[in-house]
């Protein structure tokens, strides 16, 4: 129910989507939008023509932060990019199929017997039991009831991920494959042929014996800028110095008082501990810890241990941060065990069932002699387990889940629990017991960071050298003048999270698209840094300028010169024989055993793929020698010694048929960039203009 607190908690923004939930059902679409003027209808991208307003972009926006919980902003910024794009992009095709999703089969997904795996994972991460599912059933008639728009929100994008699965199966179930299909897969993997072979690979011929000039590159250039594999993407390349922003003498010092006055006044405050904890902590909750001898690092180890009940001890240093600790009690209780277990997997409640009563079942034979061990070996799914009787030795405090840990340190030794967690259903054995005196702690704690004034004394710092070096000349000659360490970020995409070895860079990302090449910024804060950055490169999407490719252009020209001179060599009418070739050549004659299609290589080459070679290899007639034929890692010579040995006619083709039409399936419903959606979003004019709003 972790999430519903969430939703409890945040009361604010609940009220405001409740606000403009009511606004948005009592007024259209378009009257609402106008509410939102002073540039928020500028659109922030078109999706196949239509139009995303910033407005909408916006609805979408708070909505799903609201329902969602995101790493940062970029994340749900992308999130709900992508949500639109597939709304529009699919929206039409669901319509047009008649696809829709019930009251019913909501019901049924969300809360029933059948729960997709979207709502199983929002909602039932802990276990689907009929609890939970009760639970959530009435906090949707609440949120129901009071007109919330989680209601509405969740129900849409469960329904929206129903109506993609549906679309998915759709696909698979229109994919076909006949005999003759999987008659061709089986001949395709079983014909096979042996065959000598030349190679020269491109990779043994040195780049010196070649020569080559610009009216080379530039015609390679003009020939082959628009193929896929030199398609260029919209990208940055940056240079950055990077000031760190750490918190000084003072600030440690102003840290350590305020925590000292909280310890003050903890000692006579009328709040409970836990209150007083969650009241001046900066987490929101209060978390008891457990203290074993050696827990953590420093002299305050002995303070745990000895000092009395009640006692405050800090602030003191932990890592990063500044604590203060009370002792709230001692105890003597178990801090490790060892057990044995059998585990039966089950995930739905009525396999969880199943798997109990066949635990009980052996636990009863145990009981009446039946082998343990032997009971492992035959039944339980843990295969990390069975080579060793299902064995266990001692673990600590937060080792295994929650429910397998509860049972063996509170139960007795010798007791046979059966206990249910994520992996399944478990028999377990307690074999032993240790126990340790254990510490109770409350803790509140902050983190060491630069304090306002800290972080504007760096940002002065860092905007004196964005002024006195404003210019890509300049900031070099900083670079090498005055010790500054520069860092690099290339092939920055528009909307990425990281950029180099800075985290969460958003702002940096922004800048670099709305500024001109070799412009230098002003401070951009980044974690507790300021960055000052160099626009070094930008490239526009599609066709690419031949400085962006020279060098992969110049690695091609190589290799074809390298070819051209081996085509010839290779292929002089004087050279009979493979051995002739390859002493012409300076290589060796190879044999390739069982070649065939199933792998695509050739064996004995140490090479990648080569289809055209290999297809060329089964049309040659015994005692005959290919002409020179240029392959993907050089030039082959191919002589087979063999007929090709044909595969084996089957009864019947049904491994092969599965084989096939489990491929078609995995390729067609593929919503990455292949597959059905792949095609229809890469053929989908898109414009994604969110930097420049």
């Amino acid at each position: 129910m972790a999430m519903i607190d969430k939703i409890r908690r945040q009361k604010e923004l609940l009220l405001i989507i409740i606000g403009l939930g009511m606004v948005m059902f009592l007024v259209p679409f378009d009257a609402v939008m106008a509410l939102f003027q002073q540039g928020n209808n500028q659109p922030v991208g078109e999706i196949n023509g239509n139009s995303i307003s910033i407005a909408r972009y916006q609805v979408e926006r708070e909505v799903r932060s609201a329902l969602f919980k995101y790493n940062d902003n970029q994340q749900l910024d992308n999130e709900v990019w992508n949500k639109l794009i597939e709304d529009e992009l699919l929206g039409a095709e669901f319509a047009s199929l008649g696809m829709a999703v019930t009251d019913a089969e909501f019901e049924e997904i969300t809360f029933g017997d059948n729960i997709s795996s979207y709502p199983s994972q929002l909602f039932y991460s802990t276990g689907q039991t009929p609890e939970l599912k009760s639970n959530m059933r009435m906090q949707f008639e609440q949120w129901e009831d009071d007109g919330v728009v989680y209601f509405q929100g969740y129900k849409d994008a469960i329904s929206s991920r129903r109506l993609r699965d549906k679309w998915v199966d759709l696909i698979k179930k229109g994919v076909y494959a006949n005999s003759i299909d999987s008659e061709y897969e089986h001949l395709l993997k079983e014909d096979k042929r042996t065959f000598d072979f030349v190679l020269k690979r491109f990779d043994e011929i040195p780049d010196s014996i070649v020569s080559f000039d610009d009216g080379d590159v530039n015609a390679y250039y003009r020939a082959h800028k628009s193929d896929d594999e030199y398609a260029q993407e919209t990208e940055r390349d940056i240079e950055f110095i990077e000031f760190k922003v750490e918190a000084s003498d003072e600030d440690v010092t102003a840290i350590e008082d305020e925590l000292t006055a909280i310890q003050t006044a903890w000692k006579t405050t009328e709040l409970s501990d836990s209150a007083f904890c969650v009241e001046n902590g900066t987490s929101g909750r209060f978390s008891e810890i457990d203290y074993r001898d050696g827990t953590f690092d420093g002299p305050e180890n002995e303070n745990f241990l000895y000092d009395p009940i009640g006692s405050y001890i800090g602030p003191y240093e932990h890592g990063n941060y500044r604590r203060i600790i009370k002792i709230l009690g001692r105890e003597n209780a178990t801090d490790s065990a060892e057990c044995k277990h059998i585990l039966l997997n089950a995930t739905t409640e009525e396999e969880l069932a199943a798997a109990e009563v066949r635990l009980d079942s052996m636990k009863t034979a145990i009981k009446r002699g039946a082998s343990f061990e032997g009971m492992v070996e035959r039944f339980s799914d843990d295969p990390g387990k069975v080579k060793n009787d299902g064995l266990y030795e001692w673990f600590g405090k937060g080792k295994m889940v929650p429910e397998f840990e509860q049972a063996c340190f509170d139960g007795e030794i010798g007791d046979m629990p059966i206990v249910r967690t994520q992996y399944g259903v478990h028999l377990i054995k307690i074999l032993g017991q240790k126990k340790a005196e254990i510490t109770k702690l409350a803790d509140i704690s902050r983190g060491v960071r630069a304090s306002s004034k800290t972080v504007k004394d760096g940002w002065n710092e860092a905007n004196e050298f964005s002024i006195n070096y404003s210019d890509a000349e300049s900031f070099r000659n900083a670079i090498d003048t005055a010790g500054y360490t520069p860092k690099e970020a290339n092939s920055i995409k528009p909307n990425a999270r990281n950029v180099g070895s800075l985290r969460d860079a958003f702002d940096i990302v922004n800048w670099t698209y709305n500024a001109e090449d070799g412009e230098v910024s002003q401070p951009i804060r980044n974690g507790e840094s300021w960055i000052v950055a160099l626009l070094t490169s930008a490239r526009e999407g599609g066709e690419p300028m031949l400085e962006d490719i020279r060098d992969a252009v110049e690695t091609k020209v190589i290799e074809d010169k390298k070819a051209e001179m081996y085509l010839a060599i290779m292929g002089s009418s004087d050279l009979g024989s493979p051995n002739a070739i390859a002493d012409a050549a300076d290589t060796r004659v190879r044999k390739a055993t069982a070649a065939g299609f199933g792998v695509l290589s050739i064996p004995g080459a140490g090479a990648g793929k080569e289809p055209e070679v290999l297809g060329l290899a089964f049309g040659i007639p015994v005692g005959e020698m290919s002409k020179p034929i240029r392959g993907n890692a050089g030039i082959y010579v191919i002589a087979p010694t063999a007929e090709v040995v044909a595969a084996t006619p089957k009864d019947n083709y049904i491994t092969e048929y599965s084989a096939v039409i489990k491929g078609f399936q995995e390729r067609a419903s593929s919503l990455a960039t292949t597959g059905f959606y792949g095609a229809i979003k890469n053929s989908a004019n898109i414009e994604d203009d969110r930097l420049d709003n």
